[in-house]
């Protein structure tokens, strides 16, 4: 009753497929009767080649990351550099009395003790 390709039904001409699925072609021949081209491979060369470009890549992108962290760390010596100057200024601009008597320390208000630097 069946045939290679698929089954008749009563009143149809044209075989169906096994699956129903109409508009998948039945199969003709075997899929290992097929031409297959040849593998698709880099040759040693290419593979060394495309490696090596690779290697190089890798390289300059870790020499920027270190250079941009080399910046950073500048950029962050340098503004604590700065910051500590300007303390030093303002710590020399500042009108200053010595205490010498320790019972004036003891009658301060605690706001007015806020402001006593100790050097």
């Amino acid at each position: 009753m069946g045939g290679e390709g698929g089954s008749l039904r009563q009143g149809d001409a044209v075989p169906r497929s096994k699956g129903v699925r109409p508009w998948r072609a039945a199969r003709t021949k075997r899929s290992s009767a097929a031409v297959h081209s040849p593998a698709l491979r880099k040759s040693w060369d290419d593979k060394m080649a495309d490696r090596a470009r690779r290697k190089v890549l890798v390289e300059t992108v870790r020499e920027m990351k270190q250079t941009e962290n080399e910046q950073r760390r500048e950029e962050k010596a340098r503004r604590e550099a700065t910051r500590k100057r300007r303390e030093e200024n303002e710590l020399k601009s500042q009108k200053v009395q010595a205490i010498r008597n320790p019972s004036k320390i003891r009658k301060m208000s605690k706001k007015q003790l806020r402001h006593i630097t100790t050097q």
